[in-house]
């Protein structure tokens, strides 16, 4: 498995300059079939739109690979201190 990463969009530039690629769904055929020109596979890499996302806050679970589990970005309604 890898995560293929891409420049920030607009709604994350914020937070990190690079963000995971997610594909459009018309894309996902495309990404997966063998016969994908290289050239057309790589114009999928590209930022996914903001409109398509939400920012909040999450716990700080998110943070370890020990916690798998929605509550990991289940909203918070606020930012607590770590406290591992």
């Amino acid at each position: 498995m890898a995560i293929i990463t891409t420049s920030a969009n607009e709604l994350m530039q914020p937070i990190h300059d690079r963000m995971p690629v997610i594909l459009e769904e018309e894309d996902v055929a495309g990404w997966i079939a063998p016969a994908t020109k290289l050239e057309k596979a790589l114009a999928m890499l590209k930022p996914c739109s903001s409109a398509r996302m939400v920012v909040g806050p999450v716990s700080r679970l998110v943070n370890s690979a020990r916690h798998d589990g929605p509550e990991c970005v289940a909203r918070v309604s606020q930012m607590v201190p770590d406290q591992s």
